[in-house]
């Protein structure tokens, strides 16, 4: 019984043997089947790359990129990154009008179209390459009151879906406009009550804080962004995404998303790259002195934090030139003023330095957004009231603003030049390095704030909070 009993089971193994040989053979038919029939696919598993590449460089690709010619995105950076790693043949065109993209896409004018489009979702003819990131969509507002949105074109079904949700907005008039955001921005000038749809990463940039836009609500979905390439491309999609997943393999997207984000923050790459480290390293140690004295006065503690890297890296050692120490960098009379002893010991650098900001910013006019008051803030603590004083008339004198941030820079720049020495009141100061602080500590707050995912949902309100 033993004998028969194995025979059995070697005849039952022999059997499931042939059954995996056959339902193997079977998969690797369907496959190659399913590769001809759907070769967009599955043309990627079977693709030579050298012969996709030769065929590429035959023709001179027409790359169309929907946008400003001037906003930098991780997408054209990708793109010529992409066309470069094979030396291939191209032209890119920018189009700032989505309808007529779109016209110019179906007359088969381009082989690629690349934007910050979503992708997924626009009725566009073509083939969608790899996922590189994903759009968020959010509402940029002046006022609390919404009468009107304006809604770039290609967000515009999308937008519709997700107002729906969001009771306070279905009376909302949505206004369908064929431009980016950023151009939008214009046409509210002589609508102070209406808003923007537009992808969430604008909340970082300047145009529209100048513009005094604030984040009231960001959409609950995100939609993939992809290449979308023409019928005509042949096997560039597929060389696209054999390039991209190297891309990945061997890590090197990181300096892709490095470059886009220092433009983004208005940072040079080595200042990027430096304070992404710094905020890695250096900022653990002191964060909590950030937040204890944030919370005590009122003030952002990431505009602290933000103010000290601009003045010291974070360095509680540091002695600049003019003599002014510390991590906040006070001179003698500030921190006599703001009542710190010794302007080397962190925490009392950091308590001096968040009590005078909260200082200057209730020396600045109410009727002013919260943004507006904190930019004249971070100027007043860099050259001093005082200073700000003299550019505030001279503005006025020559009747500007004289709580236009824009055309005060311009003035400030005046401030270091001995011509207008008989103008000001409080003398000469190195106004040009005023608009480089402001500057550089506006981009280090932002950057700050995307890291630690913080201030999405923003308030009109105005106060510090809304910063």
């Amino acid at each position: 019984m033993t004998f028969g009993g194995n025979c059995n089971n070697a005849f039952e193994l022999m059997r499931y043997k042939s059954l995996v040989l056959a339902a193997c053979a079977f998969i690797l038919s369907l496959t190659v089947s399913v590769g001809l029939f759907y070769p967009k696919s599955f043309r990627s598993l079977f693709i030579n790359e050298s012969q996709a590449a030769d065929q590429a460089r035959t023709q001179k690709l027409k790359i169309a990129v929907y946008g400003l010619k001037n906003q930098r995105a991780i997408e054209t950076d990708l793109m010529v990154g992409f066309l470069r790693a094979y030396n291939l043949n191209f032209e890119i065109f920018h189009v700032a009008d989505f309808h007529l993209l779109n016209q110019l896409w179906k007359n088969s004018q381009f082989d690629v179209l690349i934007g910050r489009l979503p992708s997924h979702e626009i009725d566009l003819d073509g083939y969608l390459g790899f996922d590189y990131d994903h759009l968020k969509l959010s509402l940029f507002c002046k006022t609390k009151t919404v009468k009107e949105i304006l809604v770039p074109e290609e967000y515009y079904a999308l937008t519709r879906k997700e107002v729906k949700k969001f009771y306070q907005l279905q009376k909302s008039q949505l206004t369908k406009v064929s431009s980016p955001a950023l151009t939008i921005i214009d046409e509210t000038k002589n609508k102070p009550q209406a808003c923007i749809i537009a992808e969430s990463r604008l909340a970082k940039t300047i145009s529209f804080k100048k513009n005094r836009f604030r984040q009231v609500m960001t959409f609950e979905e995100s939609y993939p962004m992809a290449w979308i390439f023409s019928d005509k491309a042949g096997n560039l999609e597929n060389l696209s995404s054999i390039w991209y997943q190297k891309l990945n393999q061997d890590n090197d997207i990181i300096r892709y998303w490095d470059r886009a984000e220092a433009s983004q923050f208005n940072l040079s790459l080595l200042e990027y790259r430096r304070f992404k480290n710094d905020i890695a390293e250096l900022l653990p140690e002191w964060r909590s002195n950030f937040k204890k004295y944030g919370k005590e006065f009122n003030v952002p503690w990431l505009l602290i934090a933000a103010v000290a890297y601009q003045e010291s890296k974070w360095d509680n050692d540091a002695v600049s030139y003019t003599g002014v120490k510390g991590m906040m960098q006070l001179t003698q009379l500030t921190a006599k003023h703001v009542g710190v002893e010794d302007r080397e010991d962190a925490d009392q650098s950091i308590r001096g330095g968040a009590y005078y900001l909260r200082h200057l910013y209730d020396k600045t006019p109410t009727n002013l957004s919260s943004f507006e008051r904190w930019v004249f803030a971070l100027a007043s603590y860099n050259i001093g009231h005082a200073h700000m004083r003299d550019i505030r008339r001279l503005a006025s004198e020559q009747k500007k603003n004289p709580y236009s941030w824009t055309q005060l820079q311009k003035l400030l720049l005046l401030k270091t030049d001995k011509k207008y020495e008989k103008e000001f009141y409080f003398g000469l100061a190195r106004g040009d390095e005023t608009v480089g602080f402001v500057r550089n500590v506006l981009s280090y707050y932002d950057y700050l704030k995307s890291h630690y995912k913080t201030g999405a949902e923003i308030t009109l309100a105005d106060n510090s909070n809304s910063f």
